[in-house]
């Protein structure tokens, strides 16, 4: 139902919407699925998005945030065993490589929660970014790039919407060649599993608008 209620929304209905997501909001405590709250609140977080409504959206994401890691091991948390720096909320990241935890490899639960993290601080990071915060919105997206590397799910669909977002608030922060070469990576990747679909000519057009504030 939650589903549903987020596909009226992108339509822009909103009212159906609401009273949508208020049926999910019964249901939700009672499904099968453990993420099915933290997925809840990550569409009610997309669904105020679409409204405008900044700081509602930034709130369900964070709910969504500790929903979702709640679901996820420890392990596939951290982004550097070695120091085991935590990310249970939006911060900065490590770069180093780490190996799945074995719950994560073998826990359908677990890796859906993983994924819906992921895209919940890509989302804090657009968010953040609307609301002229570019450092917290740096942070934000560096978290979201740190755990999907650390747990090895850099495919190319969550790459192009990683690279996507990052070279989004990079070219806010005025860093237009990082901007430029994010682009290049998402257009290139989007290609590959989504060729000739509206994500790739929405990234086009992204990178020829760096291009131009270039002056090139």
């Amino acid at each position: 139902l939650m589903h549903l209620a987020l596909q009226v929304s992108d339509q822009e209905r909103f009212a159906e919407a609401d009273s949508l997501f208020l049926q999910a909001d019964k249901l939700a405590p009672l499904a099968d699925d453990k993420a099915a709250q933290a997925r809840l609140q990550h569409y009610r977080a997309l669904h105020a998005l679409n409204q405008g409504r900044l700081a509602q959206a930034l709130g369900s994401l964070g709910a969504a945030d500790a929903g979702y890691a709640a679901l996820v091991p420890r392990e596939s948390l951290q982004t550097d065993q070695s120091s085991g720096v935590q990310l249970a909320s939006v911060g900065g990241a490590a770069d180093s490589l780490t190996i799945p935890s074995q719950r994560l490899m073998v826990d359908p639960t677990a890796q859906s929660a993983l994924i819906g993290l992921i895209e919940v601080r890509r989302y804090q990071s657009i968010v953040l970014r609307m609301l002229g915060k570019p450092t917290d919105s740096a942070d934000a997206i560096a978290s979201a790039e740190a755990l999907a590397r650390a747990n090895q799910m850099v495919v190319p669909m969550v790459s192009a919407r990683l690279s996507r977002t990052d070279a989004a608030t990079a070219d806010l922060t005025g860093n237009a060649s990082a901007a430029e070469s994010g682009l290049v990576s998402a257009r290139q990747d989007f290609t590959q599993v989504v060729p000739r679909t509206r994500p790739v000519a929405e990234t086009a057009l992204l990178q020829a608008g760096v291009v131009a504030r270039q002056g090139d």
